[in-house]
């Protein structure tokens, strides 16, 4: 899942640089690093939610019967 996720943000900032970079100069590239960086941290957050949402409940603290 992780790979998926530094997959995207690569297509997500090369094709915005792409784009961008002819019309705007440097103040693209700065931007697109941030942009970036925001789908980086929604979609590694998505896969540790995801992650923690499938943790036994035992491990959780929960009774183990």
């Amino acid at each position: 899942m992780v790979d998926g996720t530094a997959t995207v943000a690569a297509v997500f900032n090369v094709s915005g640089n792409l784009l961008l970079l002819p019309v705007h100069g440097i103040w693209a590239v700065v931007w697109m690093t941030v942009a970036t960086e925001m789908v980086l941290c929604i979609d590694l957050s998505a896969v540790l939610f995801h992650v923690w949402k499938n943790i036994p409940s035992a491990r959780l603290g929960g009774n183990a019967a």
